[in-house]
């Protein structure tokens, strides 16, 4: 028997839901080179020698801004809430 002014505790079932989450970036591997534009000023192409000839004159464009994506990879996170 509880006594005047105090409450009894009562444990509320615990419901708890697991959210995972699985995020595959690349799936097919897509080991692709990809040229880039400017967006802040910077060159996008450059000249070089024609056949590497530094004692020709002739030059030819070469796009230097590039990259490469990233390979497979995933993420597995899990959440739970009370």
């Amino acid at each position: 028997m509880l006594s005047r002014g105090r409450k009894a505790l009562v444990a509320a079932p615990l419901v708890e839901v697991v959210q995972l989450s699985l995020v595959i970036n690349n799936l097919f591997n897509d080991d692709t080179v990809y040229w880039t534009t400017s967006t802040n000023g910077a060159a996008t192409s450059a000249f070089r020698p024609r056949d590497n000839n530094y004692n020709s004159p002739a030059r030819e464009t070469v796009p230097v801004g590039f990259g490469l994506k990233t390979p497979i990879n995933f993420n597995l996170s899990a959440a739970i809430k009370l």
